[in-house]
């Protein structure tokens, strides 16, 4: 009987074809990822950065916001976390250069912001010579990166709140918030956190410097509003002044001021009541003070339903 050879020859041909198919088929798959086209909308968040309101236009992804890095630049110029943005066509890099503002004012508003595809950037991106890899998505032949990923690779944080629709970005110009501590610590925080943004946003209209948010200050300032329903003064129930709370926390300072009130139902509505009152306007504005503690307590019956709210200041 004759026995056929077998072609290893047609073998090896047929397994090379295999694999050059196998490697077009992981190429066009890569391609695609890359090419994958997604659906982005204009952000609805109302954006503060250290207190202050500002517009920037953003999309949101997949319940992610991202911005494009020189409007974010402007928006930072101001702060310790600033920095200027580069663009090398020829090889598609984006440099991020730390420490320095943007040379240029840049135009934050987008005037038909409207729903758009969105594929993932090419570029690539360096900060201070160092290549990152922050998610992004080119816009409208723009590139915007993810918020949350800008804050961890350029130093300020982003916290988010459902209750206002908003985007808190901090940088140190804001102070420290361990807002997962005071969310921990603090009933209404949401409501608090309002007004801190608020009154900072007032101090930025006339040129002052945001109050930092303690802990500590706002533990008394609660205090004080659960004595306020009771009786509503600057004197507390035992009949000693307000600023007694300061010791019960073990709070050291050198000038403090309070201001109160009862009956608002909203951060907005409690600090335009304050800003209409000369006496509370000047504690908001006061160049002296340097930190801020916010209290809020329930009030559920009477006349004065909606919530008691304290404000200390200390230098």
């Amino acid at each position: 009987m004759n026995k056929k050879k077998f072609n290893f020859s047609i073998l090896k041909k047929i397994s090379a074809v295999i694999v050059m198919a196998a490697a077009l088929i992981s190429v066009s798959y890569s391609e695609c990822m890359a090419n994958e086209l997604k659906s982005a909308s204009p952000t609805s968040s109302k954006i503060y950065v250290d207190g202050c309101e500002t517009y920037i236009q953003g999309y949101n992804v997949e319940f992610n916001n991202y911005f494009k890095l020189r409007d974010l630049a402007a928006a930072l110029s101001s702060t310790n976390c600033k920095f200027k943005v580069s663009y090398d066509g020829n090889y598609d890099i984006i440099s991020i250069t730390t420490g320095e503002g943007p040379e240029n004012n840049y135009t934050l508003v987008d005037e038909n912001p409207s729903i758009q595809s969105a594929s993932y950037t090419q570029s690539k991106i360096f900060i201070d010579g160092t290549e990152v890899n922050p998610v992004g998505y080119n816009i409208k032949f723009n590139n915007y990166f993810k918020l949350r990923d800008l804050g961890e690779l350029l130093g300020f944080n982003v916290e988010w709140s459902e209750k206002w629709n908003s985007i808190y970005i901090t940088t140190d110009n804001g102070g420290d918030i361990d807002y997962n501590s005071y969310r921990g610590e603090i009933e209404y925080f949401d409501e608090l956190n309002q007004v801190v943004y608020l009154v900072n946003c007032e101090r930025e209209k006339y040129g002052l410097p945001p109050l930092k948010w303690d802990l500590n200050i706002t533990k008394a300032a609660i205090k004080r509003s659960a004595e306020i329903v009771d009786v509503f003064s600057h004197t507390r129930p035992d009949g000693s002044s307000c600023f007694t709370v300061f010791k019960e926390f073990n709070i050291d300072y050198m000038t403090a001021g309070e201001n109160i009130a009862i009956g608002q139902s909203t951060p907005e509505s409690v600090v335009s009541g304050w800003m209409n009152s000369q006496g509370h306007r000047e504690n908001i504005l006061s160049g002296s003070f340097g930190k801020i503690g916010i209290g809020a307590v329930k009030v559920q019956s009477g006349p004065y339903r909606g919530f008691a709210w304290t404000q200390l200041f200390t230098n």
